[in-house]
């Protein structure tokens, strides 16, 4: 390897590089090309008026339509799945259906059932096609990409509708078929991922975590904002919801017409003047060197070869199971408390408006105060915000499954909605670590193990609740103390990475 022109490499370099990747083995020699600095030259996306570069402001653009498509369908998707198999169901028997007849145990039981291994199939599409992707992404471009990925999307919904508006004709499990369609980029994970990457590659590594936070806050204001549309428009008509979830989606490709490309930009980073490397630059370096010839064998490898690395693993996927936890949550309320399902969407609002206040408000003030008044760097920040939130989420998890009222219910959320800030401050580590011209690969890598984690926790979760629904008192809440247990875990991994 050629030396390193203007610099060198010291002891106290090799030791905060053996810190960062907690391996026993030197990461490098002590040459190698300088790696150019890639935050000026994406300046090109000129700061727009929320104080943003251009294209970050586009992310979240497409981040909220995405994201309205998705959890706008999330209550509705329920009692389209519910009103099929009810007629099924009644059908067969040759009985009308009756007035809380959908709300008997055969009933239910089979939507946990479809439901989970819905989620299910859902996962297989990004466990084949989320690395690929990335890889596709990093080479031919991520507009192109993310308009195959949305395309699949589109399909996927337009199938499942179809099924269930047929009940006399289709079989309800027939709308398994409609992960198929996610075979085209991986559906709604691999979107999600591919905005964060284009979000990476169009910030500077100081605005990476707070675009990620704003991003994230995206996420959460639809989860607040949502149900409630749907609430209401789902009691009016129950396919009003899914006219405005797909009508979002389309929005997304003029979107991508007048978004510039952010791999173009990547690409002339090597005429940038060479700068003094900082703590992650030769950590970067290493990805870089050996992704080029096989970039997802390798790419694997590099995840899987350093400490530090590997102890995320299990961070990514227990956090799926947030998700998958409020998800069981609907159903459970519905069922335990003698609610409406478009009652429970109270319950995602109560979790949405305390998740934005944290990401908004409490955790980059946190993080402002300890950079800039006790000097601490960001990824220390975000590991210790990565470590307590995962501690606040086994907690809350278990009190919600112990709720044994509507009202203790509530309070209990309110703590578990405090626990995820886990997955956002564990990205952004994790993205220090990484090239930017590799990011939509290694992102693709984060989808794999995401999806491992929803391929588990889905129809696990769902299995478990169908399981508990002839339990009494306490034991009712198992589901719930599953989670609990699995977030707990994730956060003794966490307090074993170190930096």
């Amino acid at each position: 390897m050629a030396p390193r022109p203007g610099a060198s490499i010291t002891d106290q370099d090799h030791q905060t590089l053996h810190s960062i990747y907690g391996g026993n083995e030197p990461l490098m020699d002590d040459g190698g090309e300088q790696h150019a600095n890639k935050s000026t030259i994406l300046q090109h996306s000129h700061a727009s008026y929320l104080g943003f570069p251009t294209t970050a402001t586009y992310c979240l653009i497409l981040n909220l339509l995405i994201e309205i498509f998705d959890m706008i369908l999330l209550t509705p998707q329920i009692a389209l799945f519910q009103r099929s198999i009810c007629f099924q169901h009644y059908q067969q028997e040759g009985a009308r259906v009756p007035g809380q007849g959908c709300q008997a145990k055969v009933i239910q039981q089979e939507l946990a059932i479809v439901r989970g291994w819905k989620g299910f199939f859902d996962c297989i599409p990004v466990l084949l096609m989320a690395i690929p992707t990335g890889y596709l992404a990093d080479r031919i471009g991520r507009r192109k990409v993310m308009a195959m990925i949305l395309s699949g999307m589109l399909a996927g919904a337009a199938w499942y509708i179809l099924i269930c508006s047929f009940p006399a004709v289709f079989p309800v499990r027939l709308l398994w078929l409609s992960s198929v369609f996610y075979l085209s980029g991986g559906g709604y994970w691999s979107a999600s991922i591919m905005v964060l990457a284009i979000a990476a590659d169009a910030c500077s590594e100081a605005d990476r975590s707070r675009i990620f936070y704003y991003l994230y806050s995206v996420y959460l204001f639809t989860e607040l904002v949502a149900p409630s549309i749907a609430s209401v428009t789902m009691d009016n008509n129950l396919m009003l919801p899914f006219l405005i979830g797909i009508i979002a989606l389309l929005l997304c490709f003029p979107v991508l017409y007048v978004m510039p490309e952010t791999l173009k930009s990547l690409d002339t980073i090597t005429q940038v003047e060479p700068v003094e490397p900082d703590e992650s630059t030769y950590l970067r370096e290493s990805y870089s060197e050996t992704a080029v010839d096989h970039p997802v064998e390798n790419g694997l490898w590099w995840i899987l070869r350093c400490r530090n690395t590997l102890l995320v693993v299990p961070i990514f996927f227990v956090t799926t199971f947030r998700a998958t936890t409020l998800s069981v949550l609907l159903q459970y309320t519905a069922v335990r408390f003698s609610w409406k399902l478009s009652s429970t969407n109270a319950l995602l609002s109560v979790v949405a408006g305390v998740n934005l206040l944290l990401v908004l408000f409490f955790l980059p003030g946190l993080t402002s105060l300890l950079q800039h008044r006790y000097k601490i760097s960001s990824p220390k920040i975000d590991l210790s915000v990565a470590r307590v939130s995962l501690l606040v989420l086994a907690i809350g998890s278990f009190l919600v499954g112990l709720a044994p009222t509507a009202a203790f219910m509530i309070p209990s959320l309110v703590i578990f909605a405090f626990g995820y800030g886990a997955r956002v401050s564990t990205f952004s580590v994790l993205s220090s670590w990484v090239n930017k011209e590799h990011s939509a690969r290694v992102y693709g890598i984060v989808a794999v193990i995401e999806n491992l984690g929803v391929l588990a926790g889905e129809p696990t979760l769902q299995n478990v609740f169908a399981a508990t629904l002839d339990f009494s008192g306490v034991w009712r809440g198992t589901p719930f103390f599953c989670t609990a247990c699995l977030y707990a875990i994730a956060a003794a991994f966490s307090w074993s990475i170190r930096l």
